[in-house]
């Protein structure tokens, strides 16, 4: 994410299958996290830096989820294959 912008993350899992995802240094997971404003630096061009989080998902079994992704007004969606192709 850019430094200084609040991202809002979702986790949808297909019908009978559980899903979460973990962002940062946390043990705990959830379906969805808000990801406050943090890390206001520019890189060399003077633009907002991006910021890398460590995280991931957990599923109860190899497939398809679907991630939902909102931040400044806009909502965007990503099918991720995790431990599968799919």
């Amino acid at each position: 994410m850019r430094g200084g912008t609040a991202v809002d993350l979702e986790v949808v899992a297909t019908p009978g299958r559980g899903a979460a995802i973990g962002w940062g240094n946390r043990d705990t997971m959830a379906g969805a996290i808000r990801i406050a404003n943090c890390a206001d630096g520019t890189n060399v061009a003077g633009e907002p830096a991006w910021v890398a989080f460590a995280g991931g998902f957990h599923v109860d079994r190899p497939g398809r989820v679907t991630l939902i992704v909102r931040s400044r007004g806009l909502r965007t969606g990503a099918h991720v294959p995790v431990g599968a192709d799919c």
